[in-house]
């Protein structure tokens, strides 16, 4: 069985976008995965923006790791 994955878009405006990430892994995992790629999102002047902030992660994870790489 393979990991199964997926991505939820809560909310998503000029200035702010909310997403779920599911894994249920069979132990093989993601590695180093893009979640959010600040290119592909569009700022309030109409252009990539400058920076993103993560206001808040939440997660339940049951002997794996999360990581945030920059």
């Amino acid at each position: 069985m393979a990991d199964a994955v997926t991505t939820n878009t809560i909310f998503s405006g000029t200035k702010r976008l909310v997403e779920r990430y599911t894994n249920i892994s069979d132990g093989t995992g993601e590695a180093a995965v893009i979640k959010v790629d600040k290119s592909t999102l569009i700022g309030p002047d109409g252009t990539e923006p400058a920076k993103i902030v993560i206001e808040k992660i939440e997660y339940v994870c049951d002997g794996l790791q999360v990581r945030v790489l920059g």
